[in-house]
């Protein structure tokens, strides 16, 4: 699977993300390949507005951009 890092934060993300899932950065042409890296993994949740599949601890979906900050979480 290949990955890439936010040009921004830095974080490591998939490929085929088009927004960085901890930042919001646009994530189109604006980053760069990793090498190989290892990953664990991690419970994750589907986005209501896109059904994208993304990690519990992520406030913004890697696919639409759509912000889960805390108000997302509270009952």
């Amino acid at each position: 699977m290949s990955k890439i890092i936010c040009s921004t934060c830095g974080t490591v993300l998939k490929a085929e993300y088009k927004f960085c899932v901890v930042c919001g950065n646009d994530t189109k042409g604006k980053t760069k390949p990793t090498t190989e890296i290892t990953t664990r993994k991690q419970e994750t949740f589907f986005c209501p507005m896109c059904k994208h599949e993304n990690p519990v601890n992520e406030i913004i979906c890697s696919n639409c951009g759509e912000n889960f900050g805390e108000d997302y979480w509270k009952i």
